[in-house]
């Protein structure tokens, strides 16, 4: 199913698979859907129950950016996208890649306890660069032989995003995000940027809390918003598994793509199956007495 949900006048183009628990999707900046559609879909087609919806953020995909003038203005439309295609009582699944992690965060403040469960993949907390811990640039993997199939700028594109180059890197890559990134209304894209990027909420972030089961994959050498941020909020998750993957980057789904696919099923298992937790604080591992 494919279609546009009206918010406040603001069409959001979204796409819908399957039936069940909501599943809410929210991809990155320069990308839309299909690069979670590309991410989630192998994963959840085999799984029965989930009722999969993936937006494109304003200014992305077939969503256009309008009269919005910041991410606040998106982070309300998206909320708004979340009332009329799933209600305000009904509990759902939140996932996000990158930037829309940071529009994750947003709405976890909102909505609270009706997000039973959170995946963040390279998660953005930090919307400026500068302030950002992240590592320099590196290709940790290349098959010289196709590199040099590749026209030069094709090679320059995958290069920027990866760190691993070779013949599925690119497959994936020109079918899950490429055409994300030629569809993008750059020139809105660039001034939200520029003039609107950072949340009026950011500084309030590190203060969420959340006991929804949860999953966070960063990569040791993604250079677009690094891995040591995302563990600042380690302790406000406490039901979340967090991974930081060596010898990948900003694309680590698919870089990493057999570990990542096992650790959103462990997410899903854990959301299922994982009665919440009872804590006995009054147990001692060793007694005083010995």
């Amino acid at each position: 199913m494919e279609g546009f949900v009206n918010v406040n006048g603001h069409p959001v183009h979204y796409v819908e698979y399957g039936s069940g628990m909501p599943v809410f999707n929210i991809h990155g900046y320069e990308v839309d859907h299909r690069m979670m559609t590309g991410a989630l879909e192998p994963i959840f087609e085999k799984e029965k129950g989930y009722r999969r919806i993936y937006v494109d953020v304003p200014g992305f995909g077939k969503t256009p950016g309008g009269d919005l003038k910041s991410t606040d203005d998106w982070l309300s439309v998206l909320n708004g996208a979340i009332d009329e295609l799933i209600g305000k009582e009904e509990k759902f699944l939140l996932t996000g890649q990158s930037y829309g992690c940071y529009l994750m965060l947003g709405l976890i403040a909102l909505r609270g306890e009706q997000i039973a469960g959170t995946l963040f993949l390279v998660p953005c907390t930090i919307a400026k660069r500068a302030p950002r811990q992240i590592p320099p640039k590196a290709v940790v993997e290349e098959d010289h032989e196709y590199s040099k199939e590749m026209s030069e700028e094709d090679y320059k594109l995958l290069a920027r995003w990866s760190c691993v180059i070779n013949k599925t890197t690119w497959r994936i890559f020109e079918r899950d995000m490429k055409p994300g990134i030629e569809a993008q209304d750059l020139d809105y894209v660039l001034w939200i940027e520029k003039n609107g990027y950072e949340s009026v909420g950011e500084k309030d972030f590190l203060s969420i809390k959340s006991s929804a089961p949860s999953l966070w994959v960063a990569a040791r050498q993604d250079h677009y918003v690094g891995y040591k941020d995302a563990f600042r909020f380690m302790d406000n998750f406490d039901r979340a598994t967090y991974v930081c993957l060596d010898a990948s980057g900003h694309n680590v789904h698919f870089e990493k793509e057999e570990i990542f696919n096992l650790l959103v099923k462990d997410w899903l298992y854990r959301i299922k199956n994982v009665q919440p937790f009872v804590y006995d604080h009054n147990f001692v591992v060793y007694p005083t007495n010995q």
